[in-house]
């Protein structure tokens, strides 16, 4: 207990074993390697440019709250890479671009997006 290099050596075993037993952690080290992972974690990974859209609607829509169903498409890291990775994979997921739904929820005075 008292030795630093073994508690080094148990701590650095105990992280491994948490990325190979948590699927999305393992995804991302499969995908990117341990320092994406650790950027992850610390908080380092840079958000992608916003994204902008246009919807047309009337002032009468505005006002009584009408809702809108949209769809975007961007790349995710596949889960069915982690399960079966092919070749294409390999290649930071370029083939892998997965619709995903993302809609706009309402929880009392709060927006926020959610996604399916």
């Amino acid at each position: 207990q008292d030795d630093p290099k073994l508690t080094a050596r148990f701590a650095a075993i105990r992280e491994a074993y948490d990325v190979i037993g948590d699927p999305d952690k393992r995804a991302i080290y499969d995908s990117a390697g341990l320092k994406m992972l650790d950027d992850v974690k610390n908080g380092k990974v840079e958000k992608g440019p916003a994204m902008n859209g246009e919807v047309k609607v009337s002032l009468e829509q505005l006002y009584k709250g009408a809702e809108f169903k949209t769809s975007i498409t961007r790349k995710v890291i596949c889960r069915g890479c982690a399960e079966s990775p092919t070749d294409r994979c390999r290649k930071c997921n370029a083939g892998c671009a997965n619709e995903v739904e993302v809609r706009q929820v309402q929880m009392g005075p709060f927006l926020t997006n959610q996604q399916v």
